[in-house]
């Protein structure tokens, strides 16, 4: 399993020491779990494309994994609201 994100810090650290200071400070991540901050690295080989990203950004991250992907491969969409929706509404 796979986590993209754009802070290869926090890859490193995921990847590392199995956790996430930033969000997670107290909980210990699966050491199954490999971060990366390559989109082609994370979705090459998957067998299911679980895509968690703010509402707005959904399209645009199918668009840039799309020439990576199977075609075969379901993609299921877990969206979540901005960070200013989150915390303001």
């Amino acid at each position: 399993m796979h986590r993209l994100g754009p802070d290869p810090e926090l890859a490193r650290e995921i990847d590392e020491r199995d956790a996430n200071s930033r969000y997670l400070a107290s909980f210990t991540l699966p050491s199954a779990l490999k971060a990366t901050a390559d989109l082609e690295k994370a979705v090459h080989d998957v067998d299911l494309l679980v895509v968690g990203v703010p509402t707005h950004g959904f399209r645009a991250i199918l668009a840039d994994a799309r020439p990576y992907l199977r075609p075969w491969i379901p993609v299921v969409s877990w969206p979540r609201a901005s960070s200013a929706a989150r915390c303001c509404g």
